[in-house]
């Protein structure tokens, strides 16, 4: 299951802008990149002409990770009048910077190379963000617009994956409609996620259940479960601050969860044990308990390397060195596989810090790739 990227939203309101809506014009400041002298800059939209117009920085991961794909695109439609526009509100000497530095991966290729297909900007006043970001409460980058050839916004999200709704737009076959119901209700979906982290997680998923009986639509619903088992999952490590911590329900959790959800469900409770220890009333039997959901989860084959790394950071969170050692060689009298030596490792590693050794019990954190 992938973790949906629910963004901190704020109090519900009325965006200004939203799918439907004429696309604002633009009032640029600074022209970087001009696709090689083929695009003139833009205030207002052409009439059957289809632009994005995109937000980014030169210090976002993300947004550079999308600059071959816009640039890629950008070649893919420039006969089908097409143009890219990506903005930043950084100054225009610090986009100058950024486009000397090399790709990447790609030897003796800049940025400015790279990025030379497209329109690249800079907008220090911030307007074009006001005008789109702001007025439709976006408030991640990257972000694109798809404006459509009657000059309205077509649709919203990562430029990442707008391939399939950009070629409906050219081609005249995409549903606005369908795309805006889709697009609220998601907004729904994160606001109410949201109010579940706040604390107001029973009403919540009530929320997002009375949402799910009512939509058609597919992504809603896959959203919407996944909304829920993040919410559920937050529920349960709170829990574990109780007397009556849920257990069992944590222990289903690390048993469904992959890989990566299970790095992310572990580090949290390894998190909120190593900073409110004292506060855990059922300390031991938490820390046990996920041992032993971790233990289930060794099957033998080569995963067994990252369950393990998981596995003895959280036998790190044990009462002493001597316990999580303990436990360790203890599962190591029926476990035989891949992750032997470096369980072997990790408890004897403890084992010196207990004793005062040389390797201390930081070292075994560090060498085991994950850290709470």
């Amino acid at each position: 299951m992938v973790t949906p990227a629910f963004a901190e939203d704020g109090p519900a309101s009325v965006p200004s802008l939203t799918i439907g809506s004429a696309a604002p014009s633009l009032d640029i400041e600074h022209w970087v990149q001009n696709g090689n002298g083929a695009f003139d800059p833009v205030t207002t939209f052409v009439k059957d002409h289809v632009y994005v117009v995109e937000f980014w920085a030169t210090w976002c991961g993300p947004c550079v990770a999308s600059l071959p794909h816009l640039a890629a695109l950008q070649e893919e439609y420039t006969d089908k009048q097409v143009q890219i526009i990506s903005i930043t509100a950084e100054d225009p000497k610090t986009v100058d910077d950024f486009l000397d530095r090399e790709v990447r991966g790609e030897d003796e290729k800049t940025y400015r190379e790279l990025t030379a297909a497209y329109c690249l900007t800079s907008d220090p006043d911030r307007s074009c963000d006001t005008d789109y970001m702001e007025a439709t409460e976006q408030r991640g980058i990257p972000t694109a617009f798809i404006v459509g050839k009657d000059g309205h916004i077509e649709w919203i999200g990562h430029p990442m994956s707008m391939d399939e709704p950009l070629a409906s737009i050219v081609n005249s076959t995409w549903d606005r409609e369908r795309f805006a119901t889709e697009f609220e209700q998601l907004k729904r979906v994160r606001q109410a996620y949201n109010t579940g982290l706040r604390g107001k997680a029973v009403d919540a998923i009530e929320s997002l259940r009375d949402l799910a009986a009512t939509t058609e639509l597919d992504s809603v619903k896959n959203s919407i479960q996944q909304a829920i088992s993040q919410i559920q999952k937050k529920l349960t490590i709170d829990s574990l601050k109780s007397s009556e911590p849920s257990l069992a329900e944590l222990e289903q959790q690390l048993a469904a969860a992959d890989t990566r959800e299970l790095f992310r469900i572990v580090g949290q409770i390894g998190q909120l044990l190593t900073r409110e220890r004292k506060a855990i009333v059922k300390y031991d039997e938490v820390v046990s308990t996920m041992l032993g959901g971790l233990e289930k989860r060794f099957n033998g084959e080569n995963n067994d390397q990252m369950i393990a790394k998981i596995y003895a950071n959280a036998a790190r969170l044990a009462d002493s060195p001597e316990r999580g050692a303990a436990r360790i060689e203890e599962f190591l009298k029926t476990y035989d596989g891949p992750a032997s030596p470096l369980l072997k490792h990790v408890a004897d590693s403890l084992r010196k810090s207990a004793s005062g050794d040389a390797e201390s019990e930081e070292t075994v954190v560090t060498g085991s790739g994950l850290e709470f």
